[in-house]
Parts: structure tokens; C-alpha cells; sequence
């Protein structure tokens, strides 16, 4: 399932893409509603040229039979572009996305899976990966809530108060919530 809104060039080309592991699901509700708010405000004033919110589930499995279906190719290689990223500004996304061992119901047939992260909000800037959370950064968590908080400043109102977005979240709860989700 997907929702665009592309509507509009905006600076830069600035992209936002938010992947969810479902749209009813409990964990993360709060973030994934908070999120898309905010993108749809920042999508409003040409902040941003347009946003995607994308549901990926909640694992992926790593075997042949994945790569061979479009959803399974789809989650693998935005995984791959995620982690192409960390990779190259020297964060780690690994605490994110975890690897687990699992059997088929139906064959037995033992396979490893990739459990994925509740939200991971990917920006891009002309069209190349230009900023990814959740990830460490020499041991400090920056969340998807941070990354909101950070792009809702532009969206400042004359009182001083960010539209549409509270701040009443701590970081270390937050924290918490992304890794205890996973």
C-alpha cells in the first residue's frame, strides 16, 4: 500500500519517503500520525517537494524466495540503500534492523528474516538518499522524532510554537520506543 502526494516541485527537490510497518497497528501509531502531519504541512508550504508514506510489514525474509517476488525485491533494496547510507556518513542502522531465525509453518523449511523498524523516514535531496532515521551516531539515537522536531522548526509560527507538532515526547522515551519495538 502507498499514499503520494506529489503534487509540486519544492526546494531542492527535497523527497521524503516514511516507511511503516502497517497503518493500525499499535506500536508507533503516535509517531507514524505525528509524521504524517507534519510532512503534510511541510508538503502545504513547499517545504518539501513531496512525501510517500509506504507500508513494508513488519520483516522481510532473506532467502531466494523474497527476491523474487516485487514487494520482497522492493523492502530488501530500500534496506540496502538505507544501509549503503550509514555506511557512507558512518552511522549505524543495524540496532534497527534485526535478523532473526525462523521456520516455515508450512514446509518446516528453516530461514532467516529481517525484522524491520516501526518507522524509518529516508529524505532525499535531487533525487540522491540524503538523510535517514533511526540511527546511532557514536552512540547517540536519533530518532524519527528527532528528525520531525528538526523539520518542523521551519515550520514556526509567529508565536514562537511549531504548527501542528508537540514536543511533549522525552528523548529517552523515545529512544526506548524504537528499540523496544523492534
Amino acid at each position: 500500500m502507498e499514499t503520494d502526494t506529489a503534487r509540486r516541485s519544492g526546494p531542492a527537490d527535497r523527497r521524503i519517503e516514511l516507511y511503516v510497518r502497517g497503518l493500525t497497528s499499535r506500536p508507533g501509531r503516535e509517531t507514524r500520525e505525528r509524521a504524517v502531519t507534519l510532512l503534510e504541512r511541510l508538503d502545504a508550504a513547499g517545504t518539501i517537494a513531496t512525501f510517500t508514506v509506504r507500508v513494508w510489514g513488519q520483516e522481510v525474509g532473506l532467502s531466494t524466495t523474497a527476491v523474487e517476488t516485487e514487494r520482497g525485491r522492493d523492502v530488501l533494496e530500500r534496506v540496502g540503500a538505507v544501509r549503503g547510507w550509514a555506511n557512507r556518513n558512518d552511522v549505524s542502522v543495524e540496532p534497527f534492523f534485526d535478523g532473526r531465525a525462523a521456520t516455515s509453518e508450512i514446509t518446516g523449511e528453516e530461514y532467516t528474516t529481517l525484522r524491520l523498524p516501526v518507522a524509518v523516514l529516508a529524505e532525499y535531496e535531487d533525487g540522491d538518499l540524503a538523510y535517514v532515521t533511526p540511527h546511532e551516531d557514536c552512540g547517540t539515537v536519533r530518532t524519527v522524532q528527532d528528525r520531525l522536531d528538526h523539520l518542523a522548526a521551519t515550520l514556526q509560527d509567529e508565536s514562537g510554537e511549531v504548527s501542528g507538532h508537540h514536543r511533549e515526547q522525552d528523548t529517552d522515551r523515545r529512544d526506548r520506543e524504537q528499540l523496544s519495538a523492534k
